[in-house]
This record gives C-alpha cells, sequence and structure tokens, in this order.
C-alpha cells in the first residue's frame, strides 16, 4: 500500500515541478532552438546577415542569393565538447556534430534559386538533483526521504528549405525563402529513492514538431566598400505531439499542442577598408509575447543577438608567402536567449577564430573555425555551459552556367 501511494505521490511530483524550468540544459531551453551556421559564419561570430560574394552567401538571408552567373555550394561539419555543471557540480557535459549545407543554382544573370539543410540539434544532457520530500498523511509511517532526480534527454530542431533572389540593379537586391521545421525532443526522468525499500519511477515524454514558415531579404550597396543588409521571418506554428509514458503508475497519454517562433528581424552591415573587412549584425526576436500551449510553464523574453567580425583579406598576387593568400578571420557574439533559467535572463558569449585558404586555383575556399561559447552562470541560473568547437567548410564555385567567351 505504501509503495503504491508513493508511486503516485511521483507521478504528482512529475506533473508539477517540470525539469525545464531550471535547467539551462532543457530541450524547452538551448535544444530547440541553436543557431549553427557555417564555419564561415561561425569563424566571424555569426555577423555574415549580409555577406555575398562569389563563394560565400547566408542562409538567413535570401537576399544573399543573389546570381553571380556560377553555381555555388557551401557544405560544413562540426564537432563540440561540451562542459556543463550544475547547482550540485556534477558534470553533464557531452559531444555533439552538426551538418549545415546549401546549393545556389543561377538561371538568369539577375535570378537565383537555391536549397539548404541546416541541423540545429543540440547534444544529448544529463542532470542531476537531490531533494528531499516531507512524507504527510495517510503515510504517517516515514517522516521524510530523499530522491536523486536524473533528468536526461537529447533532440532539437532542424529546418530545410528553398531560397529564391532577384538583383534588381547593381545596388539592390532581395530575395524570399520557404522553411520547413521538424525535429524530436526527449526527455526521460526517472526517480531514485530508499526509505527501507529501494524503488525507482520513471517519465519518458517525447514531443515531435513541424511546422512551416517564410523569410524576407533586402541588401543595399550603396558603394562598393559598403552593404546593408535587412531581414524579416514570420511568425511559425510548430505543431508539436506529445506523448507521456509514467512508469509506475503504468499510465500513458498523447496530446497535441502548438508552440510559436515569433516574428524576427535581423539588420546587417558589412564595409571594406583596404583589406579589412568589418561584419556586424543584429537581430530581435518578440518571444516575450508569444503563444504557446507548449511550455506554457515557461518564462520568456525578447531574444537579442549581436555579431561582430573582422576579416584580413587575401592578396591574389602571384609569387606572395602562403598567409597572403590565406583570409583571418575573428569575431565575438553576444545571445540573450529567449528562455528564463532558474528566474534570471539567460546570456551566452561566444568568440571565435578561422581562416580561409582557397582551392581549385581560388574557384572554392575550404575554411576553418574554432569557437569558444559560455552559457549561463551556476549561481544565476543554476547551471552552466561551456562549449568548445571546431568546425571545417567547403565552399565552391563551378563555372556551369557561364555562356562560353568568343
Amino acid at each position: 500500500m505504501i509503495v503504491r501511494i508513493l508511486s503516485l505521490f511521483l507521478i504528482l511530483i512529475f506533473i508539477a515541478t517540470p525539469s525545464s524550468a531550471e535547467s539551462v540544459f532543457s530541450p524547452l531551453g538551448i535544444g530547440i532552438w541553436l543557431d549553427n551556421g557555417s564555419a564561415y559564419s561561425s569563424s566571424v561570430g555569426g555577423a555574415d546577415l549580409v555577406q555575398s560574394d562569389s563563394v560565400y552567401f547566408s542562409i538567413d538571408n535570401p537576399a544573399t542569393w543573389r546570381s553571380y552567373g556560377t553555381t555555388r555550394f557551401t557544405t560544413s561539419f562540426g564537432g563540440s565538447k561540451v562542459y556543463g555543471y550544475d547547482v550540485t557540480g556534477d558534470d553533464v557535459a557531452d559531444n555533439y556534430i552538426f551538418p549545415c549545407t546549401a546549393i545556389q543554382l543561377p538561371f538568369y544573370k539577375t535570378l537565383s534559386l537555391g536549397f539548404y539543410y541546416q541541423s540545429l540539434t543540440d547534444h544529448d544532457y544529463l542532470v542531476f538533483r537531490d531533494d528531499t520530500y516531507q512524507i504527510e498523511e495517510p503515510v504517517d509511517t516515514l517522516d521524510s526521504y530523499d530522491i536523486l532526480r536524473r533528468v536526461q534527454g537529447n533532440g532539437g530542431l532542424a529546418r530545410a528549405g528553398t531560397r529564391m533572389a532577384f538583383q534588381f540593379s547593381r545596388e539592390i537586391s532581395t530575395g524570399f525563402g520557404v522553411d520547413y521545421y521538424f525535429g524530436e525532443l526527449e526527455e526521460l526522468i526517472t526517480l531514485d529513492f530508499e526509505q527501507g525499500s529501494f524503488l525507482r519511477s520513471g517519465q519518458f515524454i517525447r514531443h515531435e514538431l513541424t511546422g512551416v514558415g517564410m523569410d524576407f531579404g533586402l541588401n543595399v550597396q550603396p558603394n562598393d566598400k559598403l552593404t546593408f543588409g535587412f531581414t524579416f521571418r514570420t511568425p511559425v506554428y510548430l505543431d508539436v505531439s506529445s506523448s507521456s509514458t509514467i512508469q509506475g503508475g503504468d499510465s500513458t497519454g498523447v496530446d497535441s499542442e502548438r508552440f510559436e517562433l515569433p516574428a524576427a528581424l535581423g539588420f546587417g552591415m558589412k564595409h571594406e577598408f583596404g583589406r579589412l573587412r568589418t561584419l556586424a549584425s543584429a537581430r530581435f526576436e518578440a518571444w516575450e509575447n508569444s503563444d504557446n500551449s507548449f511550455a506554457e510553464g515557461q518564462e520568456f523574453t525578447n531574444k537579442i543577438g549581436l555579431g561582430l567580425g573582422f576579416e584580413r583579406l587575401a592578396l591574389k598576387e602571384p609569387l606572395i608567402p602562403w598567409y597572403e593568400f590565406v583570409t583571418f578571420r575573428a569575431g565575438l557574439n553576444y545571445l540573450q536567449h529567449y528562455i528564463k533559467a532558474g528566474g534570471n535572463t539567460l546570456n551566452f558569449y561566444g568568440a571565435s577564430v578561422g581562416l580561409g585558404v582557397p582551392v581549385a586555383g581560388g574557384r572554392g575556399m575550404l575554411d576553418f573555425a574554432l569557437t569558444y561559447e559560455m552559457r549561463g552562470l551556476v549561481n544565476d541560473n543554476a547551471a552552466r555551459e561551456s562549449i568548445y568547437g571546431l568546425k571545417i567548410g567547403l565552399s565552391s564555385t563551378e563555372r556551369w552556367f557561364v555562356r562560353r567567351q568568343r
């Protein structure tokens, strides 16, 4: 009888105290939206919002997919090592790898079409909590008991889509895109306690997410040295199909909810002075007023992201040292996350360095990026992550659609 009552009590704990409210490792937090760009984007702190030349283009700004009379593709793979700590000091680190790939196809001098796939899946996580619960009637034989609460999970949100860009003139280009979002989040909670006899209870939760959205972009280039970019993403309503299985109570539930990715604005700038290129970006997402039946227990705030990147451009001259034809890069980025953790704003700080080495006679570029990011503070957010990453990418131009010169 006592075991049954305690099992029911554990089920109530599951319902009343969602783990995601107190941990930055939750799939409702970092896992659902992790901005993994290309190796080039990562090396300049994610500030490539307006970048567009014969090799690179920004996935987040459709206007940068303008036609250059060549077929361009970019592909990147990265590996990261995560060192995470919660309030108890337990290591919850894990690794993750992501792909990012895109291809742009020019049809005419001013029109181009492209496709992309971007994995935004976060790493696996494991969080421990030691709690003591008071026992009340009718279980009056125990005053209290200790519980070790494990929360582990994985998953995230990926996206794929198409981009179309049109160059009105030398100074102005615009574009739009359609995005398909999909992903899966899994969470397993287990409770262990020992009070005369050992008992374990657990809950497995799975969320499947799908949705469609649109992006718009505009680039304005008043001169050869300066470019401005603007982006807008419409709200995206994700359909969330959730299932829950509780061990001990042997109950299973299935529910359909929705999760809104709110409207987002972006601004970018690129300036060149001699061999120095400076890139800057600012992004805003209106999460504070978003409508979500999924994650009703979360406290939202607006998401703000800032990026600043630098490049020392390569020389294109014969008989020069190797370091003169290599492009060197560095970047800084800051992000105020949209979900509060531990009741406080969750801040990300990052730094990166990288380089680009020309290949295939200058028709492509091999990119490398080293990144570091710190998320949260144990004192403020009840958890902290330090992430070290290495990303490698290949961007290329192939002259398939260029008319032969006579």
